[in-house]
Formats: structure tokens, C-alpha cells, sequence
């Protein structure tokens, strides 16, 4: 049984709001733990049509992004140009969502006054603000006309075969893609410039074997191929890459030390597991400290960390066994992730 059942959340009549007009409690329910709410309430605000704009623009910056997304959504729906104002600036929110919103919104709207800005949302660094701003675009009865805005505008739409078409001049405009946040664009846009070649292709195929990403490492592999990098040159190519390599030793000690720690500075275990198996290690000891030698020193809650430091240093500990007990527990978290380390394989 979840804890939404133990503590069943009131639902809003949306139907019965959206009747009275009750513009302050439709917004308030955009904020609502349940999507379903969220949806309702948003739709219900884009059909009261213009009377709920003021309430809608004057309710913009409420510091719940769920509230925001909504309000965006209505403005939206409601197509009315006094929202245009308000909603150019959140095309450089730093939410992805909410410029996402934004874009598709103002595409929704049909402003004149926003085509240049949404033009401008097909260079944003996240691929979801783009797809919107090329989505928005089409709404609005655009077409591009210069390679780069063609090459921008179907990178958003991430229609890759329709930028091989452009041929070699696409090229250019890609290759600030080659920095994407996201793997896959950086993937995709090797493939492209690999199948339309060139000399500027097979420079920036040759920069990217030593991609981050070992995905994007073996894509540019096959693109280098393809713009005619010799084989030969592809092992010294990837060799240049940054590795993430983790002394073993630093790692064993920290989990000898704080155990779990170690795990977390390596990286052999996942995001964050690290950091569990510190904290049930530490409560680990408490209790042997507290069961085994009758009891645990009080320090003060931003010390607790000092616990097992504490530990070495209390005779009473040792003589009772209870530090012999705890860190034997870290005497085999070191060994382990030492061995661990040590293995790790060197992965292209």
C-alpha cells in the first residue's frame, strides 16, 4: 500500500472550477501531485479563452515549474497575442522544459513578433527546445531558405537524411553539434558528415575519436572511414581520449577509512550506491559501538562523520572488539573495491 493511500491527497473539481471561473484555484491545481490534475487544470484554463489571460500572465513566475508548464500550455491554447511579451523570455528559461514550452506555445500563437526569436531556439543547446522551436516554425507557415537555416531547421526536426540531401555545405552548420550535452546528436551528426565527406569533415571526425563517450568514439571510428582517414591512424586517434582512471589504492583506503567512499571516488558502483553502503556502514558501527561497548560517544549531528575516526582512537572500542567487528567491515570493502579498480578494463 503507497502512501498515497494512507494519505489520500484531496482532488479539485476541476469541472465545478472551471464553471465558477475560479482562476486562483485552477492555477493552484497545476501544482497538484496528480498529472491527471495538472492536465485537467490546464485544459480547463486555455478554454476560458482571453477572460483568464491577466490571471495567466500575472501568475507566470510562480516558482513551481509544474505551475509554470501549465500556464504556458493554456497561453497556448488560448492564442492571444497579449501573452507574446511574457512568453519571449522564457525561451532563455534555464528549464528545458519550460523554453520547450515556450517555443511551441509561442508557435500555437502565431505572433509575428516571435518568429525571430523561436528561429533563434533552433541553435539552443537541448534537442527537445529545438524539435519544439522547428515544430513551432511549421506552425507558423515558415520555411527556411539558407543552408544553415535549412540544415538548423531539420536537425530539430531530426530528420538526418533530409541534411545528407543538403549536401556538403551542411556540413559547416553541423559541426558545432559535435559538442552536443547528448551522445546521440553527437552520433548522429558524425554519421552525416562522414557520408558527405570532405576535408573539413575528416578533420573534425579525427577530433572526435576522442570523444567522451565510447559510443561516439566508435561512430567517428566509422565516419573517419568514410571521409578517408587512414586505418592506420584510428588507434593513436582514440588513444587521445581523456580516461577516467582511479587509483586503486586511493579507493581502498577510502573504503577502509569510510567505507563506501571509495566506491563513490571510483565509480564501480552505481551513481549514488556509493554513498548507501557509507550510511549503512556508519549505522553499522553505532549499533556495535552501542550494543558491543555499552555505548557511543555524543558529538554534536555535523561531527557524526567523525564516528569511525573516533573509533580508532577509544581504547574501550578495541577492548571490547567492537572497532575489531566495524572495520573488518572495511578491511573487505577495501579489498574488494581495490580488486575492482585494479581490473577495471580500459574501455574504448
Amino acid at each position: 500500500m503507497g502512501i498515497s493511500a494512507l494519505f489520500p491527497v484531496h482532488k479539485p473539481d476541476i469541472a465545478a472550477l472551471r464553471d465558477k471561473r475560479d482562476f486562483k484555484r485552477l492555477i493552484h491545481a497545476l501544482n497538484h501531485p496528480d498529472f491527471n490534475v495538472q492536465w485537467q487544470a490546464a485544459d480547463a484554463l486555455g478554454k476560458l479563452g482571453s477572460s483568464a489571460v491577466e490571471h495567466l500572465i500575472a501568475a507566470l513566475h510562480h516558482p513551481s515549474r509544474d505551475v509554470r508548464l501549465g500556464i504556458i500550455e493554456a497561453l497556448g491554447e488560448i492564442k492571444d497575442y497579449r501573452s507574446v511579451p511574457t512568453l519571449l523570455p522564457l525561451l532563455k528559461d534555464e528549464s528545458v522544459e519550460v523554453r520547450w514550452a515556450a517555443a511551441l506555445a509561442l508557435g500555437e500563437i502565431g505572433d509575428p513578433r516571435a518568429l525571430q526569436p523561436v528561429i533563434l531556439s533552433l541553435l539552443d543547446p537541448d534537442k527537445y527546445v529545438r524539435y519544439g522551436a522547428a515544430l513551432a516554425l511549421e506552425e507558423m507557415g515558415w520555411e527556411p531558405k539558407s543552408i544553415n537555416e535549412k540544415t538548423y531547421y531539420h536537425l530539430g526536426r531530426q530528420e538526418w537524411d533530409r541534411i545528407v540531401a543538403l549536401g556538403h555545405e551542411a556540413v559547416e552548420p553541423l559541426l558545432p553539434l559535435l559538442k552536443d550535452h547528448d551522445p546521440d546528436v553527437r552520433s548522429r551528426v558524425l554519421d552525416v558528415i562522414g557520408s558527405l565527406g570532405g576535408e573539413k569533415a575528416k578533420k573534425y571526425c579525427r577530433i572526435s575519436l576522442a570523444d567522451r563517450d565510447t559510443d561516439v568514439r566508435w561512430c567517428a571510428v566509422h565516419s573517419a572511414l568514410e571521409c578517408g582517414v587512414a586505418h592506420s591512424s584510428l588507434p593513436l586517434g582514440v588513444n587521445r581520449r581523456k580516461r577516467g582512471e582511479k587509483s586503486p589504492f586511493i579507493a581502498g583506503f577510502l573504503n577502509f577509512v569510510f567505507p563506501g567512499i571509495g566506491y563513490q571516488y571510483s565509480g564501480t558502483l552505481p551513481s549514488g550506491a556509493g554513498f548507501a553502503v557509507w550510511q549503512t556502514y556508519l549505522l553499522t558501527l553505532l549499533f556495535i559501538l552501542l550494543f558491543v561497548n555499552g555505548n557511543f560517544p555524543i558529538l554534536p549531528a555535523f561531527f557524526t562523520v567523525l564516528y569511525p575516526i573516533y573509533g580508532w582512537l577509544d581504547l574501550s572500542t578495541w577492548m571490547t572488539g567492537a572497532n575489531i567487528l566495524a572495520y573488518a567491515i572495511g578491511a573487505v570493502l577495501a579489498i574488494h573495491v581495490w580488486y575492482k579498480v585494479k581490473n577495471a578494463s580500459d574501455v574504448l
